[in-house]
C-alpha cells in the first residue's frame, strides 16, 4: 500500500525519487554498454523486463531535476545507438541474404601452415 501523500516527509519523497532514478540509471547503464559492445549482448541472453512507471509519490523534487534530465539525454543517445546498431545489423543481414539467393559460390579457405 502507498503512504498517503499528506503522510510522508520531503527526505521520504525525495528518497523514493532518488531510488526510481537509481533504478532507472542501471538500465541506462545496461543500455549504454549493450550500445557501446554488442558483441557482449551474445553472453547475456536474458530478457529485459519490461519497464513500468514507478507509482511515485508527488512530484519530482526540483533537487534531483538537473540528475533526470541527465539520465534523460543519457538514455535517448543510448536509443540513438541502439537503433543504428539495430539498423546496421538489418543491412548486413540482408545482404548476406542476396548473396546466398544468388548462387555465388561459398568461401573458400585454405590454410597453408598444415
Amino acid at each position: 500500500m502507498t503512504p498517503v501523500l499528506d503522510d510522508l516527509s520531503n527526505d521520504e519523497i525525495t528518497r523514493a525519487w532518488a531510488e526510481a532514478l537509481d533504478r532507472l540509471e542501471r538500465d541506462v547503464v545496461a543500455a549504454e554498454a549493450l550500445a557501446a559492445h554488442p558483441e557482449r549482448a551474445e553472453r547475456r541472453r536474458a530478457t529485459p523486463k519490461p519497464w513500468t512507471p514507478p507509482n511515485l509519490p508527488g512530484h519530482l523534487p526540483a533537487g534531483l531535476v538537473g540528475r533526470a534530465q541527465e539520465l534523460l539525454r543519457r538514455e535517448e543517445e543510448a536509443k540513438r545507438l541502439l537503433a543504428a546498431g539495430l539498423e546496421q545489423i538489418r543491412a548486413e543481414r540482408s545482404a548476406l541474404g542476396e548473396r546466398a539467393r544468388s548462387g555465388a559460390a561459398p568461401s573458400a579457405y585454405l590454410d597453408v601452415n598444415a
